[in-house]
């Protein structure tokens, strides 16, 4: 009688490195076309993760210098000392402040949206409404709002805040910020990276921001 173990290597059938079993032609062929489309769609602008960073954008002013050196200040949205230990992400009620830190992250970075839905995710246009939502909230998506004047703030600068209710209060204007360019950019597309001019539709003011304050409408 023969020892079953010694025979069990002679009758494994053995491969050699380069073999492959099952259907790998089918499976590199089809990874092969997802590499490709893949490759096309970057290539165009059309994979998700882009589209979400081109709608995402920064608002700056370049012209201030603060203490340190730093150059330019960055619109962010702002967790009062409060509500620190309450709350995790933004909220309804929180206000907006400049900060000279430009590197993107959730709370300076702004999505500027149609307040037409039938226009969502097309090109922005000069001296329509459009709102300003930022990109991190808690649940609803938060928009920046601006209260027109009161018996309590006439005369002073407005102050902007967070909301939830996308109203006339939260809608602006973008124009291009030459003079000699605005009427005839009206209209036409913005562009990222462009000087402009943001005006709230409600009362006509410009976003401005004015060293030791919270960013403001003047």
């Amino acid at each position: 009688m023969s020892d079953s173990r010694s025979d069990e290597p002679q009758n494994r059938i053995i491969y050699s490195l380069p073999c492959r079993m099952g259907l790998w032609n089918e499976e590199l062929a089809l990874q092969e076309e997802k590499d490709f489309t893949t490759a096309y769609k970057r290539d165009h602008c059309q994979l998700l993760i882009q589209k979400t960073k081109k709608n995402n954008y920064q608002i700056a002013t370049s012209d201030i210098t603060v203490e340190g050196g730093y150059s330019g200040l960055y619109l962010s949205g702002v967790i009062s000392e409060k509500d620190i230990d309450s709350v995790q992400h933004f909220r309804h009620g929180c206000t907006l402040s400049a900060s000279p830190l430009k590197h993107p992250c959730v709370r300076n970075t702004f999505v500027i949206a149609a307040c037409d839905s039938e226009k969502a995710g097309q090109p922005v246009p000069y001296g329509e409404d459009v709102l300003l939502q930022i990109c991190e909230s808690d649940d609803r998506p938060l928009y920046i709002q601006c209260e027109n004047f009161t018996t309590d703030t006439f005369g002073n600068a407005l102050t902007l805040r967070l909301s939830e209710s996308p109203d006339i209060y939260c809608r602006f204007k973008l124009f291009n910020w030459n003079p000699q360019r605005r009427y005839e950019t009206l209209g036409t597309n913005f562009s990222p990276n462009s000087r402009l001019i943001i005006q709230h539709t409600a009362s006509g003011k410009n976003l401005a921001v004015q060293q030791n304050r919270h960013v403001e409408l003047k």
